[in-house]
């Protein structure tokens, strides 16, 4: 028998697969135009949401941060946590099923692999009076000192997933299959991503 609490943590995980069909999912138009210009990534996170206590014995801290650095290194992708402004998060979503007694049945999880950038409004740009147009008919900052003081200080910044990947639900026999299944999703990610990074900032040797 399943408890109840793990039992409706898998039904709302399936339901979910149902709405996004094949192995992953894209919550953009264009994976590589998103990425254009992007010249490094700067912090890359890791975290579990819904394991509780059985996080640290799934996979170990920083493993999975580990994992995509070497990926994305190998190809060729510069990392760069002093300046870069973009972060890689990488979120495992599960938990693990027990029955009733406390038997363990196995792991459901999802992974999220998502690009998070500092961003301002639209709006906010259009509308800052230190604001000029150039001669391409590109809006730019006023050149002077305190035009770019102000705008600078002004202009709000928030943090928005610029690209994104979700797998469906995974299903895990056990502990040892949910680490390695895991660990591996999340390089498969790191590489769909690298692939889509390469595309759009080819570099040239």
């Amino acid at each position: 028998m399943i408890n109840r609490k793990t039992f409706a943590a898998a039904v709302f995980l399936i339901l979910f697969s149902v709405e996004v069909p094949g192995q992953e999912r894209s919550i953009h138009v264009s994976e590589r135009e998103s990425l254009r210009g992007l010249r490094s990534v700067g912090q890359i996170f890791s975290r579990f949401i819904g394991f509780n206590d059985e996080a640290e014995r799934l996979i170990p801290e920083g493993r999975l941060k580990t994992d995509v650095e070497l990926i994305l290194r190998r190809n060729g992708i510069p990392i760069n946590p002093e300046f870069g402004t973009a972060s890689i998060v990488v979120s495992i979503n599960g938990d693990e099923i027990k029955s009733t007694s406390g038997e363990s049945l196995g792991y459901v999880a999802i992974i999220d692999f998502a690009l998070v950038e500092p961003v301002s409004l639209l709006r906010d740009l259009e509308e800052h009076p230190h604001l000029t147009v150039d001669k391409d008919g590109k809006q730019k900052v006023k050149d002077d000192y305190d035009s770019l003081v102000r705008f600078y200080a002004d202009v709000r910044k928030t943090g928005a997933t610029t690209w994104s990947k979700t797998t469906t639900p995974n299903k895990f026999s056990d502990r040892n299959s949910a680490a390695q299944g895991l660990r591996q999703g999340v390089r498969d990610m790191a590489d769909v991503f690298s692939n889509n990074y390469l595309a759009a900032n080819p570099i040239t040797r």
